[in-house]
């Protein structure tokens, strides 16, 4: 008598993947997924500890993405470390684009600004792989960390590749998640900055003298929700002062305290100024990130 063999199970790695490639399409948060590929491949590499890091907007620094099996104060350490020719292993491969393997963390050039904050916690090997995106740029990086100098197996080699193209499927789903949102949150200024912009024109319609529109201007940007504060100026050549007219919303003096010019360098520096300098529209997209800004402090003192 004989018997069919049976079917062999399926790959635990592979449901583990497929379990993983689940989360990511149900939108579990990017940190869980990262966290759930580190995991994975811990588990296939005997010993070791697994690290993503991220690319930062700017494509020069990595930032931690997940790390769970590593000291927080080596975590810590890292977060924001620039990339460079000889950054680690995380910082080289992300720099270099391409596997750096390093056997031994405590002679390996690639360490040398870095080691110190690796061997205290029994950090001797490193290998790092880029992670990259549908276009062809670099996305982040996967490593692994051992307590002994070593170098990878074919195997393990393999399952890094695994972690690099799952990781690279969680950060492109993010990334597209957050532009939808940053899209959606564009596409309701903008119906706020119509409705403003209809309002006026109704105002337009109904007031015939100047104060009255001004007035009106100013109202309706803040009660349309697209400002704290509305105001307008009209410019004394003779008193080098642009004088407020109108204002409306969250002032609590700060409009009258402003002393604006456009002859003195001291108060020419705001965007009133500058508009009226120019002949165009002026922004100041972050108030507090600009140490020059006139009346900084006030102004955020008011919550501008």
């Amino acid at each position: 008598m004989t018997f069919a063999e049976p079917e062999p199970p399926a790959s635990s790695f592979g449901a583990a993947q497929a379990g993983i490639l689940e989360q990511i399409a149900l939108g579990a948060p990017l940190a869980d997924v990262l966290s759930a590929i580190v995991r994975l491949i811990e588990g296939r590499c005997d010993g070791g500890v697994g690290s993503i890091l991220l690319l930062d907007g700017a494509g020069e620094r990595l930032l931690l993405g997940a790390a769970p099996g590593l000291p927080d104060v080596y975590n810590r350490a890292i977060h924001g470390a620039a990339i460079g020719p000889a950054a680690g292993s995380c910082g080289t491969a992300a720099y270099q684009r391409r596997r750096v393997v390093v056997e031994d963390i405590t002679t390996h050039p690639s360490w040398a600004d870095y080691r110190h904050l690796a061997l205290p916690h029994g950090l001797r090997a490193c290998w790092s792989s880029p992670i990259f995106s549908t276009k062809g740029d670099v996305a982040g990086t996967f490593a692994i960390y051992y307590a002994d100098p070593r170098g990878p197996t074919e195997e393990e080699l393999r399952c890094v590749d695994a972690a690099t193209h799952l990781a690279a499927i969680a950060i492109e789903r993010d990334r597209a998640e957050q532009s939808l949102r940053r899209s959606e949150a564009n596409a309701r200024r903008l119906a706020r900055l119509y409705a403003v912009s209809s309002s006026v024109r109704s105002a337009l319609l109904r007031v015939h003298e100047t104060q009255g529109l001004c007035d009106a201007a100013c109202r309706v940007a803040v009660e349309e929700g697209l400002a704290l504060l509305a105001w307008v100026g009209v410019y004394d050549d003779d008193r080098d002062r642009i004088v407020p007219v109108a204002r409306f919303g969250q002032d609590d003096g700060y409009v009258d305290a402003l002393e604006l010019g456009l002859r003195d360098e001291r108060t020419n520096r705001g965007p009133a100024a500058r508009a009226i300098l120019s002949g165009r529209a002026s922004v100041e997209n972050d108030v507090a990130k600009n140490a020059g800004f006139y009346f900084r402090d006030e102004a955020l003192r008011r919550g501008i």
